[in-house]
């Protein structure tokens, strides 16, 4: 009797050791599961906030855009400058009229002409959306050609060269156009540079990027980018 009597103690006690283990794993699934809601509710929040500020950038490129658009509404047909939304803030001197001399990074009579007009008001139009504005970039692009017989990589390491000199030549230009030093200087002076980008931004025919467009990728280009870091701080403080 005594023997059976510590039995069914004995298995009372297994039986709540057992119950016991049973909970706490229950309770591990509870917090396990409490845990990857709170991660996955996160991760979506974050998800929604990449969304808001890319959606929000984008509006700000728009606007900039259509004010540069509403500026040079007529010139840029004249001038034969490129300048779409499916690009948007990006301004392309590649007509025939703007083309270096090949090898050459002297910058053609024509551009500089243009250039002179065209750049004073391209700053009095970004001057108010500068708070908006990450950078202002001067660009020199090449095609892929250099010389027949080059190796792929010498006519890259030229053609990077070259674009950065007439990058260069161009910032010199429009530094010397003093009431645009006068008026523009306290904000750009932070935001505007010249870079050469070589062929590494070229221009296709279409959209699968089978056949390079060799006249269109040699050109000068304005670029606009616009600050993401003050736009979402602009999102954060509107909450």
């Amino acid at each position: 009797m005594h023997g059976q009597l510590f039995q069914n103690q004995a298995t009372t006690s297994e039986e709540g050791h057992w119950l016991s283990v049973t909970d706490l794993m229950a309770g591990l699934m509870v917090i396990f599961l409490l845990i990857s809601v709170a991660l996955m509710n996160r991760t979506d929040m974050e998800k929604r906030a990449i969304e808001r500020l890319a959606v929000k950038v984008s509006e700000k490129q728009l606007e900039i855009h259509r004010a540069l658009a509403e500026e040079f509404l007529s010139d840029f047909e004249r001038w034969h400058v490129s300048f779409d939304e499916k690009r948007p803030l990006v301004i392309d001197f590649n007509a025939n009229i703007y083309k270096f001399e090949t090898g050459k990074s002297e910058l053609p009579e024509t551009l500089r002409d243009v250039l002179n007009d065209f750049f004073p008001r391209y700053l009095n139009v970004l001057e108010q959306y500068e708070r908006d504005i990450q950078a202002i970039q001067i660009e020199g692009h090449t095609s892929t050609e250099w010389n027949d017989g080059d190796s792929e990589l010498y006519a890259y390491k030229m053609n990077m060269a070259l674009s950065q000199r007439r990058a260069n030549n161009l910032f010199s230009h429009v530094m010397k156009l003093e009431l645009v030093l006068e008026r523009h200087l306290y904000w750009f002076k932070e935001k505007l540079a010249a870079i050469g980008y070589g062929p590494s931004k070229l221009i296709y025919f279409d959209i699968d990027k089978d056949k390079e467009d060799k006249e269109r990728s040699r050109r000068i280009s304005f670029r606009v980018i616009a600050d993401s870091e003050i736009i979402m701080k602009d999102i954060l403080e509107s909450n």
